[in-house]
């Protein structure tokens, strides 16, 4: 049976759960530098859910305010204001 499991990561869990990025290289400056910016961001109003399926990670969703973001979704802003 397939199973499929939706985590928000956030400063608690964060260490536990770990970042999709660069998963199979845990002590890689990447990925090290990457949750490092994840926790800082947090604060701003980033999101980051992680998706597991079967019990692996399968992906990841991350999105911010549109006040923080460097690559906006317009389409997105022209539907919300209809």
């Amino acid at each position: 049976m397939e199973t499929i499991e939706i985590v928000e990561l956030d400063e608690k869990n964060l260490d536990h759960q770990g970042c999709y990025c660069l998963r199979s290289k845990p002590n890689s400056t990447g990925y090290i530098n990457k949750n490092e910016w994840l926790k800082g961001s947090f604060s701003e109003g980033l999101k980051y859910i992680k998706i597991i399926e079967n019990n692996k990670p399968a992906g990841f969703i991350e999105y911010a305010p549109i006040e923080k973001s460097s690559r906006v979704v317009y389409r997105w802003i022209e539907i919300w204001e209809k």
